[in-house]
This record gives structure tokens, sequence and C-alpha cells, in this order.
């Protein structure tokens, strides 16, 4: 797959890879795309703010998965992988939850556990760090088809973790 850039965010996944990089509208803004984005799923619910979201998996990615892909970790096969880099308002890099300076990587096959996922499911093995990198606020969030390849897996997600970029963000022009 091809270099994915937009909001400030570059990612090359592998071979045999999947991935979008994207924001949800905010209410009763039109979506846009740029290069390397798509339009994913509904608005983001009235009053509330979207931040970028990055997707990457072994497997295809549906256009309506949730940012953090509850909804298609049913699908994971034991030699899959989805990585998820999800970003928060760029305030909450001061809060105590982002206190971690710098992407964590690479990740070590213990790293991983069951009781990380998000939504348990038999065999699965989840990773999850909340940090900062360049000034902004990300939650990184990885989830194994089966825990026990993690030994196999995890070389490859440290493959697609070692070519994701986070630029500063720039200021509008006033």
């Amino acid at each position: 797959m091809a270099e994915l850039q937009a909001h400030g965010l570059t990612v090359n996944p592998p071979a045999g890879w999947e991935g979008r990089i994207f924001r949800r509208p905010e209410a009763g803004e039109l979506a846009a795309t740029g290069a390397g984005e798509q339009v994913v799923g509904m608005s983001a619910p009235v009053g509330e703010r979207s931040f970028p979201v990055v997707q990457i998996a072994t497997l295809a990615l549906p256009l309506d998965v949730a940012d953090y892909g509850s909804d298609l970790v049913d699908d994971l096969r034991p030699n899959d992988a989805l990585v998820i880099l999800k970003e928060f308002d760029p305030a909450d890099a001061q809060q105590a939850l982002f206190q971690r300076a710098g992407f964590p990587r690479p990740l070590s096959p213990n790293d991983f556990q069951a009781s990380t996922l998000q939504r348990r499911l038999d065999g699965q093995g989840g990773y999850q760090a909340f940090f900062q990198e360049s000034g902004r606020a990300f939650c990184l969030y990885v989830v194994l088809g089966d825990l026990t390849r993690r030994a196999a897996v995890v070389p490859g997600v440290n493959q697609a973790l070692a070519t994701f970029v986070v630029e500063p963000l720039v200021a509008p022009a006033p």
C-alpha cells in the first residue's frame, strides 16, 4: 500500500496491510477529504470536536468501522493485527493521561495482554498507550488476532509503527 498522509500524520503500511487516515466531520460540517483520507462513518455528535484517526490492519477495513475498530476485531485471524492511532484535543497533551513523551515503539511481544482489550475476545491480545508527540495527544491501540502468536506478529506491527510520523500542528495564519 502507498504512503498515507493527512492532518500532519503519515504512515506507510507494510505490504499486505491496508490503512486510512480520517477525521469524522463535526456536526453540521461538510465532509471533505484530502490525499490519503477517506470519509468514514457518521459525523461526531453535536458539540463534540473531531480529531484524526489512523487505522491500519492486515485485513480489509470496512468504511463503517468504529474509531477503535470494535466491530472489526471479530474478524481478526491468528496472524492479524489492527493498529489504531487516535488523536485527542491538543490541549489534552498537558493532562496526566498523556504525560508519556514520544511515540511508544518498538513494542515487545510481552507488552500485549488480554486484559488490555476494550472488548475481550477469547485468544486475542492488546496494547494501549496514551502519549504526546509533537505537542499532540494520542492513544495507540493495537489488537492481535491471537495472543499466543504475538512473537510472530509483533515484528510486523513494529515494522508498521516505524513508519508513523507526527508533525507539529501549525497554527492557522491570522
